[in-house]
């Protein structure tokens, strides 16, 4: 069924007015029309199934259907504090991750980010990478987009953070298996402790970094024998933790 983004406030009115992007995608890319049916949701939660009523030139009216909410979303809370990589990476980092069912991205300027985003380009950025995360989260079925934070340097994320909490911070000098943490926290009622996994960008985490996570009560992990690309290290952490307590598997 085809999926389409829209307001909370219409979804709660009964009736949906789609337009722009939305409505273009719908018209001159699906080519649908009238009694179609589809399926809307608001990136928060609720998804709904409505019925193409009536369609023009600049807009299709959708009647509501019936709605539920937090389908296929997961009961764990997790999100990844990224340091900026090169390139497109954070693209891929985004995209799969928010298949995988993560909560938020923060993206942080870190010691050795080779990416230097101006203050003034760096809205356009955020921007990218929520009309990413919304896609993907379209195509994958989620009823909730994940938040994408401003950009941020690593002390200030560290201290938005809640007091309760997991945070896991995979580094290649640390001793610590991840398992042994995973097991540690196996009474762990996800549904009050967020996770944060902090990944590092290309040239990895300073000690100076690491020290820093370990204030704000981080446990730095390995994660095996070989170094990860950082965006291999972002979905394959997001990939374990979802499995152990999230609900992939």
């Amino acid at each position: 069924m085809h999926r389409f983004i829209v307001s909370t406030e219409e979804i709660i009115k009964g009736e949906v007015i789609l337009q722009g992007d939305e409505f273009i995608h719908l018209q001159r890319v699906l080519r649908l029309g009238a009694d179609e049916i589809i399926a809307l949701f608001d990136g928060k939660g609720i998804e709904c199934i409505g019925k193409v009523e009536s369609i023009n030139t600049e807009a299709a009216v959708i009647s509501i259907i019936k709605c539920s909410k937090n389908l296929r979303e997961s009961p764990l809370e997790l999100w990844l504090m990224q340091g900026l990589p090169k390139g497109d990476k954070m693209d891929l980092i985004i995209q799969k991750c928010t298949e995988l069912g993560i909560k938020g991205v923060v993206p942080l300027i870190m010691s050795r980010s080779d990416v230097k985003i101006p203050a003034d380009k760096q809205n356009e950025k955020v921007k990218r990478w929520k009309r990413i995360a919304t896609e993907a989260a379209k195509q994958c079925g989620r009823t909730a987009v994940p938040l994408i934070q401003p950009v941020s340097s690593l002390k200030l994320a560290l201290q938005n953070l809640p007091k309760h909490k997991v945070l896991i911070v995979p580094w290649e000098k640390a001793n610590l298996p991840l398992h042994r943490v995973l097991d540690e926290q196996e009474d762990l009622s996800y549904s009050n402790a967020p996770v944060y996994i902090t990944i590092g960008p290309e040239g990895g985490l300073t000690e100076e970094e690491i020290s820093l996570i370990c204030e704000f009560g981080g446990s730095p992990v390995s994660i095996g024998p070989r170094i990860l690309r950082t965006e291999t290290a972002a979905i394959a952490v997001t990939a374990l933790l979802m499995a152990r307590w999230g609900d992939l598997g």
